[in-house]
């Protein structure tokens, strides 16, 4: 589906850290205003990290987090109905840069969603994740890339020989940006 390619079906939804830009006016940003940047590194950049993201965003000397503002945009998002009759999705990266408040606000709705409703809550480091939130999270662990997964893309995308992938996929341990 066209929609999902581009990152904007209605029915998926988004919310990750965010840091005022320098000179701008909005009081208590939230995901929703980033939208267009946010799509930009996913396409750009499928295997951005938060420095990446900072940067994208122009505010690679601040910390961003995941609001209390950003909470309640996300109990509005997610009270509607589906936009195709389907699921919602809501997709939280960086879930471990919730700030206390925000995580509290959304306790019940991950205990509770709505029907229809899957949120995903996506951390590098779950141990920083609050603890009430964690213990109500199912948890999935992703295995890092293959070796050959990352020479395969390596080869496809830079137009490395073999040899070459193969060593650099080797040295990235897993990690495609890092190779």
């Amino acid at each position: 589906n066209l929609k999902f390619k581009n990152f904007s079906h209605p029915d998926l939804h988004f919310a990750f850290p965010v840091a005022k830009k320098t000179g701008d006016k909005t009081k208590n940003p939230t995901s929703k205003l980033y939208l267009n940047d946010w799509r930009k590194l996913l396409t750009e950049q499928p295997y951005g990290n938060l420095f990446d993201w900072y940067k994208m965003l122009g505010v690679e000397n601040k910390q961003g987090n995941i609001s209390v503002h950003e909470a309640a945009d996300i109990y509005n998002t997610l009270s509607l109905k589906s936009y195709e009759g389907g699921y919602k999705v809501l997709i939280m990266w960086m879930a471990e840069k919730m700030n206390t408040q925000c995580a509290n606000k959304l306790l019940k709705l991950i205990e509770e969603p709505p029907p229809k409703t899957i949120i995903i809550l996506i951390v590098e480091d779950e141990e920083q994740l609050i603890n009430t939130i964690f213990s109500r999270c199912q948890t999935i662990h992703f295995q890092h890339l293959s070796e050959d997964d990352i020479a395969q893309g390596l080869m496809e995308e830079y137009q490395l020989d073999h040899q070459v992938a193969r060593k650099i996929a080797h040295k990235a341990n897993g990690n495609y940006k890092k190779a």
